[in-house]
């Protein structure tokens, strides 16, 4: 990062601010963010080698039919009104 540019959590506690986001809400976003960023040795997400995988399906949600909150297993049926 350069010289002159605000860190991330920095940067994270002004946009917060000017959201008018309460206290407790900005640092939990923050207190978040910085568990986040340790818990991947504060790697940059480009260098995570996920092989080109979106988000999702790195939380799990890759296969087809299968959300993120589906049990092992269960895949969701069409959607019936």
């Amino acid at each position: 990062m350069g010289e002159g540019q605000p860190r991330l959590l920095d940067r994270v506690r002004d946009r917060i601010r000017r959201k008018h986001y309460s206290i407790r809400t900005e640092q939990a976003y923050v207190d978040w963010i910085r568990r986040f960023v340790l818990h991947h040795n504060k790697r940059h997400p480009a260098t995570w080698g996920h092989g080109g995988r979106g988000v999702s399906d790195r939380l799990g949600g890759g296969e087809a039919g299968v959300g993120l909150d589906a049990e092992p297993g269960q895949e969701r049926g069409p959607v019936t009104l």
